[in-house]
């Protein structure tokens, strides 16, 4: 047979030893002495090399093993086990095996026509899963290239309690008794897993035309102001960013700085304003859906300020 790994584990399956073991075949390991067989835990991988080197590039695999754990209630596991087998069947012709591990749930083998890479391998595993209905159950851990897998028909032992594993599906056997002919492998000609790649699609950029009623606030953010510069904020930019122009609280927040480091560089205003105060008032105004005042209701509510704007706007002459 080829170089497959082989875990022993004498110590209650609080650790397993491993080694390569080279002559000796899988019936001779279902064939063996029953009782030698029982006195410790056996796990063999469902990987093997054709070169003997033991890493992803070079393994190749002759089966899938799932693994389905239900701790409360095994039954769970296999009940779901033996409905995934039975489909299987159904749809693929292929006959796997479903062993009762005895204490959380059950694994499932299905043996492949032909041997698979791991690349290939992950991709038929995610397929076949896709068959069982409760994917709670399924152990992800098992898709692991260097995975153990327990034998069938030897002893899981588990804090000091040992229980057999036992072939449940197709039939009840008995270790003694057991023959390859009871399963048949999947047809991998049968099976087409496709793997998609999407292109990155390049994202709209979307250019924002200010509404032409609002292109004094646009030159106001650009030339800036000498005074009320929080103010205008308040009542004007921000409401005007976030609910007019549909900006980000970050967008808005970098055309705010914007206005205020003009309001520095033109008019010498370059007091302090913090970020953190900018982005409170663009929440608050997000929040509130709150609206920008116009340059006629500025003239009326806030005249102050009203006449500074237009003084910039008309380069020191009020309107």
């Amino acid at each position: 047979m080829y170089f497959r790994e082989l875990g022993v584990s004498g110590r209650d399956n609080e650790g397993f030893m491993r080694k390569v073991v080279t002559e000796i075949s899988v019936e001779d390991f279902f064939r063996g002495d029953a009782g030698a067989w029982r006195r410790r835990n056996w796990y063999l991988s469902n990987a093997f090399s054709l070169v003997g080197d033991w890493d992803p590039d070079s393994v190749y695999f002759d089966r899938l093993s799932i693994d389905l754990d239900s701790p409360g209630d095994k039954s769970q596991a296999i009940k779901e086990a033996l409905r995934f087998a039975e489909e299987i069947e159904g749809v693929y012709g292929a006959r796997p095996l479903v062993v009762d591990t005895g204490f959380k749930g059950a694994h499932i083998h299905v043996f492949l026509s032909n041997c698979i890479n791991w690349g290939d391998y992950q991709l038929l595993y995610k397929h076949m899963i896709s068959y069982i209905s409760n994917k709670g159950l399924v152990d992800k851990n098992m898709l692991q290239w260097n995975r153990l897998v327990r034998v069938p028909f030897t002893r899981n032992i588990k804090g000091g309690e040992a229980r057999d594993t036992r072939i449940i599906y197709p039939t009840i056997i008995n270790m003694e008794d057991f023959d390859w002919r009871i399963v048949s492998a999947l047809d991998l000609s049968k099976v087409q897993v496709v793997r998609v790649v999407m292109p990155e699609i390049p994202k709209t950029i979307v250019i924002r035309k200010p509404r032409g009623s609002w292109g004094w606030a646009e030159r106001v953010v650009e030339t800036g102001l000498p005074d009320g510069r929080k103010r205008f904020i308040l009542e004007v930019l921000s409401p005007y960013l976030i609910n007019v122009k549909n900006l980000s609280v970050e967008e808005a927040l970098e055309e705010i700085k914007r206005f205020i480091e003009n309001s520095c560089k033109n008019h010498n205003n370059c007091g302090k304003i913090y970020e953190s105060w900018i982005k409170s008032d663009l929440e608050r105004v997000r929040g509130k859906r709150l609206t920008s005042r116009s340059l006629s209701s500025l003239r009326e509510k806030d005249p102050d300020l009203y006449k500074v704007i237009s003084e910039v706007l008309n380069y020191g002459k009020p309107v």
